[in-house]
């Protein structure tokens, strides 16, 4: 792994994403942001990446946005660079490839918003989360005020947002913010198992459900317009003819994502 803001390890069809800059807690600044943009476009349409795993180097998931870099901007800059920072979230959320984030140590605002748009999050009980927005003036951002509800609770979310609580890997477990709990020390591994698992998904069956969970139906007719479409699609595929003859076979199907 080189010594870049985001280190980059493939194992199998599993590649971790590590966020790199310990001296500040593996700060979300607008490297950083350029750094994760770089490092998982690629990965989307990648045959080889079958899942992605995000965590952090140094002890730390990320301990928020850069306070250092919160330089004046006008209101059309702002806007400018929020759209740009949208798109970490649009492909950790809406993108082809399952994600599995690992939170050691501190997940504080934007951290809080990267380890939600996982599909999957591991976490140490000693972890700490805590959308820390409101101590700058700021409300949720990197979708966090869409994925802290879905994950705990519309109640337990405006909490978090407005009170900045600070919640422990343990409680956020039992939330429903966190998935699993590893041993501290541990959580990077147990995060990548979990990866293989993924991993070994039909590739399209999982691009299409990641983008109707994202979209999140919203009634009954949305949900079954929705099955209509990628379900007809998904029936014409390979791998779907390949499943069915190797249930068929009693054998075990391999997906090629086609």
């Amino acid at each position: 792994m080189s010594e870049d803001l985001v280190l980059v390890k493939r194992s199998g069809r599993v590649v971790t994403l590590l966020m790199n800059n310990p001296a500040k807690r593996n700060a979300y600044s607008s490297h950083m942001r350029e750094a994760l943009i770089a490092a998982l476009t690629p990965l989307m349409d990648d045959p080889d990446c079958g899942a992605i795993v995000l965590g952090g180097n140094g002890g730390h998931f990320c301990a928020g946005g850069d306070i250092g870099q919160m330089k004046e901007l006008d209101l059309l800059q702002k806007r400018t660079q929020l759209q740009q920072t949208h798109q970490v979230v649009r492909m950790l959320v809406t993108g082809n490839k399952p994600v599995v984030t690992a939170v050691e140590g501190y997940a504080m605002g934007a951290g809080v918003s990267l380890a939600a748009a996982g599909d999957h999050v591991v976490a140490s009980p000693a972890a700490k989360f805590c959308a820390s927005f409101m101590r700058v003036n700021f409300v949720g951002d990197l979708g966090l005020m869409w994925s802290l509800p879905q994950r705990v609770g519309l109640g337990k979310a405006k909490s978090m947002l407005a009170l900045s609580e600070m919640v422990s890997g343990e409680e956020a477990k039992q939330i429903g913010l966190v998935d699993r709990l590893a041993e501290p020390g541990s959580v990077l591994t147990e995060a990548e198992a979990v990866a293989a698992r993924f991993a070994e998904t039909p590739p399209l069956a999982m691009a299409l459900l990641k983008a109707a969970l994202a979209n999140r139906c919203s009634t009954l007719d949305d949900c079954l317009r929705t099955e209509v479409d990628y379900q007809a699609l998904l029936s014409q595929t390979n791998d779907h003819k390949n499943a069915v003859a190797a249930f068929l076979e009693k054998k075990t199907p391999v997906f090629q994502g086609n």
